[in-house]
């Protein structure tokens, strides 16, 4: 499974159609400028690994099409999946920001396109303009919020009501990609 390096000019940040829903939506034409011209973008397909946890945070990742799969394995080797990340999604800031090695790793669940972008030039822009570490602390707590309510729902709903819960959440967040032959209201593909 390769992984093919796609050059800048693949991807324009100015024109990202994501950025205003994310946290770079605070930076300057400028900023933005230096994000556009450090950047790397990959294009990964199924199953390609974009990060193994225990790697070096070296940077973010910013999902730019496709969907992302976070896994964490557990001190048996299990794999359990975290969570997703959508096209407008950042990868690693926690880790980058905190110092620390990933503590989970990020594989493509369908072909997707992922913008990587180098330490140095995300430390300049946080030193540059404090509103863009404010949005990284914000996504930060709202990370917690959402883990603390999958943690309660975990301890407290039955299996058949967190796979209920489940399904519903899949349903809103691919509701407008059923396929427009399928005449059934109750029918979608999930990419799992």
């Amino acid at each position: 499974m390769a992984t093919h390096q796609m050059p800048a000019s693949g991807s324009n940040c100015f024109t990202c159609q994501s950025r205003q829903r994310t946290e770079w939506c605070v930076l300057a034409e400028d900023e933005l400028k230096i994000i556009d011209e450090a950047k790397k973008c990959r294009r990964l397909g199924p199953g390609e690994v974009l990060f193994h946890q225990g790697d070096p945070c070296k940077g973010i990742h910013c999902v730019e099409g496709g969907l992302i799969g976070v896994r964490k394995l557990d001190a048996d080797g299990n794999s359990v999946l975290l969570g997703m990340a959508y096209p407008g999604d950042t990868l690693g800031y926690r880790f980058l920001l905190s110092g620390e090695d990933y503590q989970a790793g990020a594989e493509a669940l369908k072909p997707s396109m992922v913008c990587y972008v180098d330490q140095s030039a995300i430390r300049f822009l946080l030193e540059k303009n404090p509103a863009l570490g404010l949005r990284f602390l914000r996504r930060a707590a709202t990370d917690l919020n959402e883990a603390e309510d999958r943690f309660l729902q975990s301890v407290t709903l039955s299996v058949r009501a967190r796979f209920a819960h489940l399904l519903l959440v899949l349903k809103k967040r691919y509701d407008g990609e059923e396929d427009a032959d399928t005449n059934d209201a109750f029918s979608m593909d999930l990419p799992l």
